[in-house]
């Protein structure tokens, strides 16, 4: 990971962050802050809380979840507002798993991209589905979403986040209902994205370096497209640093487990092809 330069604006800053429900602690006093151009990555597992943090970061947390503790983006407080009642500045894009439940199954991929954003021209519509590798443009204009494959939908939702105009991306696990080839495909575009700088479409922040927090319960996904880890447990961050040093040098017993099990998964992989070169 290359050094946050001095002069780098604070995009996202959790400040304690605890979230609770009927007395139960789900996520306990959490402190993280992302910088802009950063891709960060919440690693853990199921019930870890990665996602509810997600939720707490963008908005959408049910409104029966007791919240303590802050969370700025850009600079204004918003843990305990709703999306809607955020500023446009203070809001983060998001990208969730599901991506059915995420596009309008009644309506085609041009019209829902039309009215959900300023863009009318379809030589502009068709130039956006090229920026997110989608191929046969000009057909899937006219399609629903149930004619997409899974990697397609995806990387639309993608392309409907960056529009939003918003310096933040939050992908809650984007990648884990996807083969392995759609989910290439969409590292690859998030990758483009925060590379070229996409949210430059935002009025309000025109130009601002993409910030990435990336949610994900696969190390082995989130090496391949981040440069910084927190890694979650039970609701507790218990490690954090660049990604590179966490695979190489994990302190934390629970992300040794997690290093040794991505490991584990690439040479079964591989064990299939090296019987095949060696027979």
């Amino acid at each position: 990971m290359s050094a946050i330069p001095v002069d780098s604006k604070c995009v996202l800053e959790v400040r304690n962050l605890s979230l609770s429900l009927d007395q139960q602690t789900l996520v306990d006093d959490i402190s993280f802050s992302l910088y802009e151009g950063e891709r960060v990555c919440l690693i853990g597992a199921s019930g870890s809380g990665k996602s509810l943090t997600a939720r707490a970061i963008n908005g959408t947390l049910a409104p029966y979840i007791k919240v303590s503790g802050e969370v700025l983006v850009n600079g204004d407080s918003v843990a305990q507002q709703p999306v809607l009642a955020r500023r446009a500045q203070a809001r983060a894009a998001t990208v969730f798993q599901d991506t059915y439940s995420a596009l309008n199954p009644l309506m085609s991929v041009g019209k829902q991209l039309s009215l959900s954003t300023n863009i009318q021209s379809r030589d502009e519509l068709l130039a956006l589905l090229k920026q997110m590798q989608l191929k046969d443009a000009e057909s899937l204009l006219s399609r629903l979403p149930s004619e997409l494959s899974g990697g397609q939908r995806q990387r639309l939702c993608i392309a409907f986040a960056l529009l939003s105009g918003a310096n933040l991306l939050v992908a809650d696990e984007p990648t884990t209902a996807l083969d392995v080839l759609s989910q290439q495909q969409v590292i690859k575009v998030l990758r483009q994205c925060c590379d070229d700088h996409v949210c430059a479409h935002s009025e309000h922040l025109h130009g601002s370096p993409l910030s990435l927090l990336f949610i994900t319960h696969d190390i082995s996904v989130a090496a391949q497209l981040c440069d910084r880890a927190i890694v979650m447990q039970d609701g507790k961050i218990v490690e954090q640093g660049p990604l590179q040093t966490l695979l190489s040098q994990p302190k934390h017993p629970y992300t040794q487990r997690l290093v040794q099990a991505a490991h584990r998964v690439h040479v079964d992989t591989c064990l299939p092809q090296q019987k095949a070169v060696n027979a």
